[in-house]
Parts: C-alpha cells; structure tokens; sequence
C-alpha cells in the first residue's frame, strides 16, 4: 500500500474507501465529511433512517452538515433502482446566478436505512473534481447491499439494424439532453454518476 494513500471508513461500509489524492477528511464522525484540494466542494456523507417524507431527510441532513442551510428544493428526481439498491432519489437546489454555485443531494435506500451523500461546491470545482465525487459516492457500499447477477439470463439478439437504431439514439441525446442541476451534457453527467433513464416527466 502506498503510504500516501488515505482510507476513509464510510459509514455502514463493509471495507474502507480511497480518498482521492489531494482530498481532506474534515469530520471523521457524523457526518463524515470531506473537501476537495481547491477548497470549494465539500461532501458529507450521512446514514439515517427510511422515511416517507424525503424532502424532510434531506433537510434534516443538511441542517447537520451545514446549520445555516436554508435554499429552496429545485427539482426531486426517483431514479430506477440500481446496483442492488432498493431507490434513488436525487435533488437538486436553488442559489442565486452570481454564487456560482451547484448544491445536490443523493439519498440511496437499502431496507430501512438511506444513505445520503450531501454535495456543495462551485461549478469550477464540479467541473475539476466531478470524477472524483462520483468515485466517492460509487464507492460507497454497506455490508448489505447485493449488486444484481446476470448469471443464467440468456442475452437477447442485438443484430446491425438494433446497433444503428441504437446509436442514432444515443447521438441524438447526448446532443440535446443536459442535466438541469450542473448545466453540463446528460453524457458527461451520466458517464460519471451511471443514471438510468427516468420517466419523460422526471427527466433531467
């Protein structure tokens, strides 16, 4: 192991996770919190218990992360369920032009228990570190989550003429979707957090 390199120990996680080079662990405990080299994104990382208000967990979250939040919900999205987990859900929030600012949070339920990652930074800093968000938020398993197997599912015929309807597809999205919460395409977005497609009135 090179002596450089920092583990975190996530919550609930089953082993610990690299923190990429240059990153500051800021709070060990709850929640646990880290920072990015340039200084202007930070992520929290809470555990907390299922609830039927969604909104009212990501609030309550927040007001332990940072006590002075107080910005508008600009748009929830529920993702499909993925990697073994049971929902996704994903929120995007209001601030103002000239801060130049991009506040998200991610809530990933498994059984009764929500794993929520809190982002905050500029748009500068999601643009230089948006890999290394999503390699913290990707990397962060509990003990109980199960990704889904393949094994025994007999693929499905994918000739010529389902590739170029396929790819005429994709071009034409990459080219016209962006993500309401970044600014940024859909495809640098999804290539970092792997959304799936959501139904065509949630899309982001």
């Amino acid at each position: 192991m090179n002596e450089s390199q920092v583990y975190i120990a996530m919550p609930d996680a089953a082993l610990p996770v690299l923190l990429p080079a240059g990153w500051t662990v800021i709070n060990q405990g709850d929640p646990l919190t880290v920072m990015g080299p340039e200084s202007d994104l930070t992520m929290f990382f809470l555990v907390r218990p299922v609830g039927s208000d969604t909104e009212q967990l990501f609030r309550l979250a927040w007001q332990q992360a940072e006590p002075e939040f107080d910005l508008l919900v600009g748009q929830t999205v529920e993702m499909p369920s993925t990697d073994g987990w049971d929902t996704v859900v994903q929120v995007s929030y209001r601030t103002p032009e000239s801060e130049s600012r991009i506040v998200i949070a991610i809530a990933r339920m498994l059984d009764t228990r929500a794993y929520i990652t809190l982002i905050d930074g500029t748009k500068a800093g999601f643009s230089r570190r948006m890999a290394h968000i999503a390699e913290l938020n990707n990397a962060w398993k509990p003990a109980g989550l199960k990704e889904p197997s393949l094994a025994g599912i007999s693929p499905k015929a994918f000739g010529e003429d389902e590739q170029k309807a396929m790819g005429a597809f994709v071009d034409w999205a990459m080219r016209h979707t962006v993500c309401a919460c970044t600014g940024m395409p859909r495809r640098d977005f999804d290539r970092f957090f792997r959304f799936r497609d959501v139904r065509p009135e949630d899309r982001i």
